[in-house]
């Protein structure tokens, strides 16, 4: 097989992967009304199961309902019990003439449940990004054996990195936006106006990530500035690409505050 299609199954399958992860965290219920929450909800409609949006007209009135039209009256009843039978959780109000789906409130619980849910899922599609990297990667070494040279197996291991590297901010990215969705609709539920409450969750998260990111937190030799900012201005400098591939965490109270001669040498003795 020819370094290309390593490289284009490897991204078909980060690609699959992020598409997978967009769609399922598009029908967790995030305490905002959203169309999307019907998409895998199918009703027999004369004998074939098809999407509620091909047998009746959906609308997002407000931020908490959901309204259903159906084209056919004969399909109130299938439309009402599909949505009943399915894993929504919630029981339509069927007045005849309009199917309303109303959204509770997010609890503190729930908010807690669903965040969780949604990293869960994103580590998974992490996973898939990995096992693409990883199969992509084993098959370029033995492609070795087959001829192909070893600077080359070494570039294309570069360019399946880089498809790596990308696909994981996508998956990340896809996951911050969820998590600010469900923070944002309990901020509004608790009264706050959307405006307000978008601005107040983006706090909450950038705050969030400062104490627990690496590259957001102050470097050590330079409280101004963070990792990230290091990292970028010393690789600008060296006119070279720096990615940080591991580190490694230490507190007060784990020794590392004891002062010796050699600073180097006690943090090389404590990571052995």
């Amino acid at each position: 097989m020819e370094v290309k299609e390593y490289l284009q199954n490897a991204e078909d399958s980060m690609q699959l992967a992020m598409e997978y992860l967009d769609d399922t965290l598009s029908h967790i219920r995030a305490g905002k009304a959203s169309a999307r929450l019907l998409d895998g909800i199918r009703v027999d409609y004369y004998g074939t199961q098809s999407p509620v949006s091909n047998v009746a007209n959906v609308s997002v009135p407000d931020a908490r309902t959901i309204a259903i039209t159906p084209w056919e009256k004969s399909m109130f009843k299938e439309i009402e019990k599909a949505i009943i039978n399915s894993d929504l959780g919630i029981t339509p109000e069927n007045n005849g003439e309009v199917i309303r789906i109303s959204i509770p409130p997010l609890t503190e619980e729930r908010r807690k449940q669903l965040v969780k849910q949604s990293k869960g899922e994103a580590e998974n599609a992490k996973v898939s990004v990995r096992n693409a990297r990883r199969e992509a990667i084993e098959g370029l070494k033995k492609e070795i054996k087959n001829g192909l040279s070893e600077d080359v197996e070494k570039d294309a291991e570069n360019e399946v990195q880089k498809l790596h590297d990308k696909y994981m901010k996508k998956i990340d990215s896809i996951f911050a936006d969820k998590e600010k969705e469900i923070l944002t609709a309990q901020a509004i539920n608790e009264g706050k106006p959307a405006n307000i409450a978008e601005k107040m969750v983006m706090g909450r998260i950038n705050k969030y990530y400062k104490e627990v990111c690496l590259v957001e937190q102050p470097f050590i030799k330079d409280g101004d500035i963070s990792v990230q900012q290091f990292t970028d201005t010393t690789a600008k400098e060296l006119g070279v690409k720096i990615r940080i591939v591991d580190f490694v965490r230490f507190e007060k109270g784990e020794g590392i505050e004891k002062k010796q001669e050699n600073f180097a040498d006690e943090i090389a003795s404590m990571i052995k």
